[in-house]
């Protein structure tokens, strides 16, 4: 009997990773083992609807299954039935889109006993009766996982038709040396699109991309570039009308059009761009039962345009991706950004949307060491982790961040370094281990969040833990439990730095430090009129470096009449409750207004009419990047400071006083721009 651990679908975000026994192979099965699989955003869909999936049983709540479906691994035993046809030793894939005639499972979908996420599976007959297990003799098994992802593309460019001219019939295939676009092409099954668009059997002409993430669409840009027979463009989708799109195309429009995002405009607008006899095909799969788009009807009867969808593709598209991958005409390896664990699969799925960047790898024979595995820089995904398979035993060689690191490995040696927050954001962990890892520093980063700001202070002395930064709401209620006070936070009564040296905890700001270089950084008028609204920790920090900066006509807005007041006093300002009212030259926000995650995360910390009247708006938080006050400053022309810049500076001080090293301004730069992708 072969033990498995598994991560189980349960029910409506209900995942479990459990470890138990598996029934005995049946003459029909085959017994494998899972060496990698990458995670799919269906995966992330079929664990928030439960069984209200398609794919997933009704009875799921006392008959789990294991979910993943983009797997490669080994075959350990064959049942008597299959052995003409499968040997143990032999790698394998499967197509889990089995399209079995009386009902939709699928394996990581619908069966017990099989899913990616597991370290032993038993295949059922069901996917060698329908012809859905393939061996594979690629070079990687990371390969083989995203041999699956790849026939999905095959299948959707498989999918388009046009009409052969004179009759009813149809030819299959997207239209050679013709027009095609991708809208919201940059996640990972549009860059496996525009691979296969260039390197696949048929070629348009010209190759049109479109995406809002503009590092993603740089990344594509670097790694995807023209070809001989096909011209490519990418383009921001902020800045991709239909006029600019209908001009690349000659004003033609285009053949074959593939939408890669569940958006209602953005499928009006690819139905507008239709040539005739174009197709368009939506490949982005909605949650939303109800989802629709509305769609020119006068073309579909006078320009003859079509509409297709596409969930998978068949084994004919799964031999179609293993012939391109094993011949090396496609370079899936660009398309991957995390590696993690088994222990780590279930937290990522839940979360798929917000981990960003590409694909995620998991190997369930490999726990990791941390919850998640952080991403790998955007410029380093085709430095992925290799996995051999030749003879003797399997090792890995070219390990792309973090997993160089962790591999190299986290030890007893490793200093660590925190952050506490009410709400952490992800800026700081990805800056930090960035910066370790570029100059071999044997530290690693963590956010956490806490109630309980006492015992966690105590954790950073019980635990040996090397720094720790800390945000609102924090900032002056751990001061008490500190051992000493730097003049930096002393002077405005608030930390957002803990250095730990042998079991003394001392208390800095580099939020002053950081607001006082950007007012210098940013040329502000010392003779302008503040409105700075905020009391907080990092209102203190704030105000003391306008202050210190020159300024003295400054008027500070705080509900709380009691600091608000006293903040007026010490500094010599004006104090206000609210900040509507008098009209000011620059506007500062220093509270959680328009923070994502929160409960005011859509509401602008001034009025429009006072962003009007400003010359220059600094919004302190960072989180998301543009907050909803800034891109209203940047909608009126106004000149912006972000808290992206402001983090951004003040964690390059933390990083100095945690590690002793201050990395030179390039790198710094490198590591901003990573942390915010």
């Amino acid at each position: 009997m072969q033990t498995t651990t598994a991560l189980r679908l349960y029910g409506k975000r209900d995942l479990r990773l459990e470890t138990f026994t598996l029934p005995a192979m049946q003459d029909d099965e085959i017994l494998a083992r899972v060496v990698t699989d990458s995670l799919c955003l269906s995966s992330w869909k079929e664990a928030n609807q439960g069984a209200d999936h398609k794919k997933v049983p009704d009875d799921v709540a006392t008959r789990p299954i294991i979910i993943g479906h983009e797997f490669c691994g080994e075959i350990l035993a064959v049942g008597k039935n299959w052995q003409h046809k499968f040997q143990p030793g032999q790698r394998y894939v499967i197509q889990a889109n089995l399209q079995l005639p009386d009902r939709p499972d699928c394996p990581g979908y619908s069966f017990p006993w099989i899913g990616g996420e597991a370290t032993h599976v038993v295949i059922p007959n069901e996917v060698m009766a329908q012809d859905c297990l393939l061996t594979w003799e690629g070079d990687t098994w990371f390969e083989g996982s995203l041999v699956e992802p790849l026939s999905c593309v095959i299948g959707a460019f498989n999918a388009n038709y046009h009409l052969q001219e004179g009759s009813y019939n149809h030819v299959m295939g997207i239209r050679p040396q013709g027009h095609t676009l991708i809208l919201g092409g940059t996640g990972p099954m549009g860059l496996l699109a525009i691979d296969y668009a260039l390197h696949g059997p048929i070629n348009p002409s010209l190759l049109v991309v479109t995406d809002t993430n503009k590092p993603k669409l740089s990344y594509a840009r670097r790694h995807y570039p023209s070809e001989p027979q096909t011209l490519i463009h990418y383009l921001d989708g902020h800045e991709a009308s239909r006029d600019t799109l209908l001009a690349l195309s000659g004003g033609h429009g285009f053949d074959d059009i593939f939408v890669f995002v569940p958006n209602e405009q953005l499928i009006t607008l690819a139905s507008s761009l239709l040539a005739p006899d174009g197709c368009l095909n939506f490949f982005a799969g909605p949650q939303d039962k109800q989802f629709s788009a509305p769609i020119n009807f006068y073309d579909v009867h006078y320009a003859f345009t079509h509409y297709v969808g596409t969930s998978g593709g068949n084994t004919d598209d799964m031999r179609a991706a293993v012939a391109l991958m094993q011949a090396k005409k496609v370079q899936t390896a660009k398309v991957v950004t995390h590696i993690l664990g088994l222990n780590a699969a279930g937290e990522t799925t839940l979360d798929l949307p917000a981990v960003g960047g590409g694909k995620s790898w998991c190997i369930p024979e490999k726990p990791s060491r941390s919850r998640r595995w952080a991403r790998s820089p955007i410029p380093n995904w085709q430095r992925l982790w290799r996995v051999t398979m030749g003879s003797g035993p399997r090792r890995l060689k070219r390990i792309c961040w973090p997993t160089r690191r962790i591999l190299r490995m986290i030890n007893r040696d490793t200093l660590l370094c925190i952050s506490l927050a009410g709400r952490p954001g992800n800026f700081g962990t990805r800056f930090h281990n960035y910066l370790y890892d570029k100059l071999g520093l044997n530290y690693l980063y963590k956010a956490f969040t806490t109630k309980d700001i006492e015992a966690a202070v105590k954790g950073v002395r019980a635990l040996g833990i090397r720094g720790c930064a800390v945000s609102m709401p924090f900032k002056e209620s751990c001061i008490p439990f500190l051992d000493a006070i730097d003049p930096s936070a002393k002077v405005i009564d608030s930390v957002n730095t803990i250095v730990n040296d042998d079991g003394k905890l001392t208390g800095l700001n580099t939020d002053y430090i950081a607001v006082k270089s950007l007012i210098a950084s940013h040329r502000l008028d010392t003779n302008a009129r503040v409105m700075i609204q905020g009391s907080g920790g990092m209102g203190k920090a704030v105000i003391a470096a306008f202050r210190d900066a020159g300024f003295r006509d400054v008027i500070i807005a705080a509900r709380n009449r009691q600091r608000g007041l006293a903040l007026a006093k010490q500094y010599g300002f004006q104090w206000q409750p609210l900040p509507e009212g008098i009209a000011a030259e620059i506007l500062v926000n220093v509270t959680p207004l328009g923070m994502a995650g929160g409960a005011e995360s859509n509401t602008l910390a001034f009025s429009e009419a006072m962003v009007a009247q400003a010359s220059v708006v600094f919004d302190v938080v960072a989180l998301p990047t543009e907050t909803p006050l800034i891109r209203l400053a940047q909608q009126r022309g106004k000149q912006t400071i972000s808290g992206a810049e402001v983090i951004a500076l003040q964690a390059v001080e933390q990083f100095a006083l945690y590690t002793g090293v201050r990395p030179d301004s390039a790198l710094v730069a490198e590591a901003s721009a990573f942390a915010r992708s």
